[in-house]
């Protein structure tokens, strides 16, 4: 199954969001020194479903997502003039396959998971700006990126 591509017909796609499992092979850009180019990404997400003390995490298999561990998800974070939108930004690794989802880490301690499959996505190396977009509702679709 193939990951997939949210773009306008009018521009070239810049990354890949989905929902489907699958494996895949890629060719990772690196610098002059040999290390993996980054991009920074801003997560957004809309959710209602959270109370006080709550915290929305994105968890997944890349190092700033936590390798799966809720604790070292990347949090996200509202206030009472944005809620419910929640967002935080981190640096990820372009054009490494990555799959991941959106938890609630509950005060007392319990954590809700996102329905359904894994998230999917893979920052293009030939077209970043440096700057990339994921926007998703809580358990559902994700948005354009921008």
């Amino acid at each position: 199954p193939s990951s997939m591509p949210l773009s306008t017909p009018s521009r070239p796609p810049r990354l890949s969001v989905g929902a489907s499992r699958g494996s895949s092979t890629s060719v990772l850009p690196v610098s002059r020194e040999g290390a993996v180019t980054t991009s920074e990404v801003s997560f957004e997400t809309t959710c209602r479903k959270t109370m006080p003390g709550d915290v929305i995490r994105v968890v997944g298999s890349a190092d700033a997502l936590g390798n799966w561990d809720p604790k070292l998800g990347l949090p996200l974070a509202t206030s009472a003039e944005t809620f419910p939108r929640w967002s935080a930004s981190t640096r990820l690794p372009l054009g490494v396959p990555m799959e991941w989802k959106l938890v609630i880490s509950r005060a007392q301690g319990a954590l809700d998971w996102e329905r359904g499959a894994n998230r999917r996505a893979t920052l293009s190396p030939e077209s970043d700006d440096g700057m990339w977009r994921i926007r998703v509702d809580f358990d559902g679709p994700a948005t354009e990126p921008e």
